[in-house]
Formats: structure tokens, sequence, C-alpha cells
């Protein structure tokens, strides 16, 4: 049976969209006969993400030095960048599910992309929203970058390091 008229609405995966020919085939079958409608395919907006590419693990980074954030993002206008710390040196953990420490770096951060598509943002390592965080050398942070406004822990477009990288005092 033909449902009533109106919209009937069904989602083509995103991959489908990644060719520039689509082929569909809609077949409507009614012992009351045939007639005629419209099929309207729309591609949906784009697909938001970000992609943090460095500090992503490993590094050891000096409190004053400057060192650029650098990232990929799609679909997002500005971004907020955090610093999270994730657990003491000893590697206890500070929060059982993640970071129970975010300190906001930058909001509404918007920089052009370089030519392979990556942002960067030159970071004075340790300054926190133009205050400089006094904490001990350790060895578990991680920088988070969320679409602007976004709260930290809860954006379904963000991303943060692969890895942990440490904060050192300088020499």
């Amino acid at each position: 049976q033909l449902p009533p008229a109106g919209n009937i609405n069904f989602v083509i995966p995103e991959s489908s969209f990644l060719s520039k020919v689509h082929k569909f085939m809609v077949t409507c079958e009614s012992s009351i006969g045939t007639g005629e409608s419209t099929i309207r395919i729309s591609r949906p907006g784009p697909i938001s993400s970000i992609t943090v590419l460095s500090p992503n693990g490993k590094e050891t980074l000096t409190i004053g030095s400057i060192y650029e954030i650098r990232w990929a993002q799609v679909g997002v206008d500005s971004v907020d960048i955090y610093l999270e710390i994730w657990a003491y040196d000893d590697g206890r953990q500070l929060c059982e599910k993640g970071p129970c420490a975010h300190y906001l770096i930058e909001n509404n951060v918007v920089v052009p992309q370089d030519v392979y598509g990556h942002r960067k943002y030159s970071w004075s390592v340790g300054e926190v929203k133009g205050e400089i965080y006094s904490f001990p050398s350790r060895d578990y942070f991680k920088i988070r970058i969320v679409k602007s406004g976004d709260v930290p822990y809860l954006s379904e477009v963000s991303d943060s390091s692969d890895n942990y990288f440490s904060i050192v005092s300088r020499p």
C-alpha cells in the first residue's frame, strides 16, 4: 500500500556522496494505478570535524616557550582551545573517566588554513586565558580543541591529543 501523500524521508549514507554520479531507483506499485511524483535528493551539510595534529603525544614543552598548536577543522567557523590535565606525575588518574581539569587557552579562534588544510595557534606554554597557570612539572597533559561555545567534555565536534605530553619548568 502506498503511503499517504506528503514527504517520505530516507537516509542516504554520506559515503554515497563521495562520487559525483548517483543512481537511485524508486518503484511504487499499487492497484490504484500510477502517478507522478517528484523526488528531491539533497546532500546533507558538511560533516563537522576537528583533528588535533600537535601536540599529539610524547612532546616535552617548556613553560614560557612558544609552541604552535596545530589542527585541521571542517565545517567549523571558530574553535576554543583547552589545556587538559589528566593525571599526576606518579600516574594516578585525577578523574575516573577523562580529564578532571580543562583550562581555556583561547576561545573563538579563527585562523586561516595553510596549503595543507592545517591551522595553527602560537601558544605561550603555561598561559591560560591571559594568565600563567602555576603548576608543577607534569607528564599528563593533552590539548583539546572544540567547536566554539561547546562544553569541552560534551562537544561532539572536538578532538584531543592522542597521547600525553609533558610540561616542564624552565631550567
